[in-house]
Parts: structure tokens; C-alpha cells; sequence
């Protein structure tokens, strides 16, 4: 099947089960430290660290797990991670110190399996940053998803329909945090673990 089947977004995937946790937001927002925090540390099943693909046909995340991309102060945050396996890191690119995080076998032994997104985070990191979870509207989701897309509206209305299937049983959430640890406590909060 073509990837121009699927609704593509710039969010991180993960999941519990058959239960997806997504969390689209721009670059520096915090997504890949809280992923690689959610799958090393808390065990969750890596859907993607980067792009959120959707089946508009079944309403499920598709996985396709790689390694968990890292920039700067992540690097150090997420290399004391019990199990961690860092590549190469590479200094002073445009984007400063980058590397990328082995994703863990059993995600990949697991790439088949699909999941509904549960939940919708919207995660910033704030350095400092008083913890706080406040929930959204699929109207406020939506309108933030949509900015994440990659060809929403080049699938017109399939891809109108599709993000309206993937909020249908979601709950939604902008999370902003000072510390991984934070953002973990909130996660858990929202999730319920």
C-alpha cells in the first residue's frame, strides 16, 4: 500500500497494548526525550519517535519503530536510561549535538501491531517550568493536529474524516513541563498508570 494511503504527522507514537499515546508538536518541543523516556524507562511498545501514520481506513496507528532521534541536553538525559544503546554522537551540527537511540527489540518484534490513539498530548518542555496538564477540545486538538500534518489536505475529506475518527475516543491534553521527571508524572497522571 502507498504512504500516500495514510494521514501522516509529525508526532511521536507509543502505546500500551492496543492503546496509543500520541504526542505531535514542532521540533524542541520535548517529544523524542518524553518518547524515549515512555519506552526505556516506563516500557511502552515505540510506534515512532517523528512520524504518526494513520490508516483512514481502520482509524489505527501503523508502527514503524527506529531509532529515537536526540539533540543536545536529551543526549544526556536519556543516556542513563538503564538499556540505552546511543549511536555515534555528532557535535555542532546546524541543529547542535545529535544522535539517535536504539529502539528497544521488543518494539520492533511488535511492528505489526497496530493501535487506537487513547490519548493526544500536546508536550512542552519549559526549562524550569511548574508542572501543568490542562485538557483541550478535539475542536482545539484537531485544529493543533492539523498543523502537524504532512497531507491533510491533499487527502481533502478522507483526511478531514480520518482525524475526526482518531479524536473520536481520545481525550486530549497540553502538558507543559520543567524536567523529564515531570513530564513522566503528568503522562502517567493523563494515562492513568
Amino acid at each position: 500500500m502507498s504512504i500516500d494511503a495514510f494521514l501522516v504527522m509529525h508526532a511521536a507514537v507509543v502505546a500500551r497494548g492496543d492503546d496509543a499515546l500520541m504526542m505531535p508538536g514542532f521540533p524542541g518541543a520535548g517529544k523524542s526525550t518524553l518518547c524515549a523516556s515512555l519506552v526505556l524507562l516506563e516500557k511502552w511498545r515505540l510506534l515512532s519517535d517523528e512520524l504518526a501514520v494513520l490508516d483512514p481506513a481502520t482509524g489505527a496507528m501503523q508502527a514503524h519503530p527506529r531509532p529515537i532521534s536526540l539533540k543536545n541536553a536529551s543526549i544526556d538525559i536519556v543516556s542513563t536510561f538503564p538499556g540505552c544503546r546511543l549511536g555515534t554522537v555528532y557535535r555542532d551540527t546546524r541543529k547542535g549535538d545529535i544522535t539517535h537511540a536504539a529502539c528497544p527489540p521488543a518494539s520492533i518484534a511488535a511492528a505489526d501491531a497496530t493501535a487506537r490513539v487513547r490519548w493526544v498530548v500536546f508536550p512542552r518542555f519549559e526549562a524550569g517550568a511548574a508542572p501543568l496538564c490542562e485538557e483541550l477540545s478535539r475542536a482545539e486538538a484537531f485544529a493543533l493536529i492539523s498543523e502537524q500534518s504532512f497531507n491533510n489536505e491533499r487527502m481533502g475529506e478522507t483526511g478531514f474524516r480520518a482525524l475526526c475518527v482518531l479524536l473520536t475516543g481520545a481525550r486530549c491534553f497540553e502538558l507543559v513541563y520543567g524536567s523529564t521527571d515531570d513530564g513522566l508524572a503528568l503522562v502517567n497522571q493523563v494515562c492513568g498508570a
